[in-house]
């Protein structure tokens, strides 16, 4: 019985400890310090530098048959931060737009950064679309003739990017 006890006492501090030493040690599950150039800032102006960099980044976790589109550096005017967007197609997202990181005039994606996906659902449209305007994606539709109440609801879901 005492032998029962102590097993069972040596076995939880054993755990105990494992764990412990586990969690301390444990490097980070996101990739830091995976970081690529997308662009520069001439006089304030963003500029893509680098579509290639870019379009992985935008495609980060999609499938190979998505297509990226219409891709641009804009200013969100609500954080005052630089964004990459993205148009996509051929997945269940309509867009993404990723936070991008201003050191002094290189303008990068990092990975673990903010991503937000955006999806456009379409009520009396069959055809609804990102578009980017301002920093910033909207959704339209584009019906030809336009339906008399068409509108295009914007979904979003705010993310981890990973590429």
């Amino acid at each position: 019985m005492k032998n029962i006890y102590l097993l069972s006492t040596f076995m939880s501090l054993l755990l105990t400890f494992i764990f412990s030493t586990d969690m301390f040690s444990q490097k980070p599950t996101l990739p830091t310090g995976r970081e690529l150039v997308i662009g520069t800032l001439n006089n304030g102006i963003p500029a893509l530098t680098s579509q290639t960099n870019a379009t992985m980044v935008l495609k980060g976790g999609l499938t190979a048959s998505s297509t990226i589109t219409d891709v641009s550096i804009g200013l969100d005017t609500e954080s005052g931060k630089y964004v990459l967007l993205g148009i996509i197609g051929n997945a269940s997202i309509s867009g993404r737009i990723v936070e991008l990181q201003l050191e002094g005039d290189v303008l990068r994606a990092v990975a673990g950064g903010k991503l937000i996906e955006v999806t456009c659902v379409g009520d009396n449209c069959s055809h609804c679309s990102s578009v980017a305007s301002n920093g910033n994606l909207i959704c339209r539709c584009d019906d030809n003739p336009a339906k008399p109440n068409a509108i295009c609801v914007m979904h979003t879901r705010i993310t981890i990017s990973g590429w």
